[in-house]
């Protein structure tokens, strides 16, 4: 689903805020800030999706040329910590897709119980990754540690679940 929650100005520049539901797990809203030859597209994720954040970092975007460019660049942190979640996020996904555990058969209570409990695991999972790559990116540390002990935690996890799966739910 996509719907523009909010378009406005900000210092000659348009800024819209939107809801798209189809990306990253916890990452659907959005804010676009549109310039003279520019435009810079943030994803928000988890807890950081609040209105006023969106429109600080609006102004921010659309006021401060420095800033501006680090955004533009793919440096800044935000735009650091997004670019390694879109990654690994889609593969912890593809983990517990891969093994059938994100459908199920209606009526099928017992596939519809590991159905909420995977959707559950995967949020936690992908909300540790989220703030363990932000702090990771703050304190200069590798940021690769994270992925790699959050894939394995969804690995394990997939694995407990899908013992009693021999395919995909139809």
């Amino acid at each position: 689903m996509y719907e523009v929650l909010d378009k406005y100005e900000v210092a000659g520049c348009c800024v819209r805020i939107f809801l798209d539901t189809g990306g990253s797990v916890g990452g659907d809203y959005n804010v676009a800030v549109e310039g003279n030859g520019w435009d810079i597209t943030r994803t928000f994720y988890f807890d950081e999706d609040s209105e006023q954040h969106m429109r600080n970092f609006a102004q921010k975007v659309s006021t401060d040329e420095e800033y501006r460019k680090t955004c533009s660049w793919g440096t800044a942190d935000w735009s650091r910590v997004s670019e390694l979640y879109e990654n690994a996020s889609s593969k912890v996904f593809k983990i517990f897709e891969g093994r059938g555990l994100l459908g199920y058969v209606v009526g099928q209570k017992a596939q519809k119980r590991r159905y909420d409990q995977t959707n559950e695991i995967l949020e936690r999972l992908c909300r540790a990754l989220y703030y363990g790559l932000e702090k990771a990116i703050a304190k200069g540390e590798d940021p690769q540690l994270i992925v790699n002990e959050v894939m394995e935690k969804a690995e394990t996890h997939a694995l407990r679940l899908g013992r009693n799966t021999s395919r995909s739910p139809a």
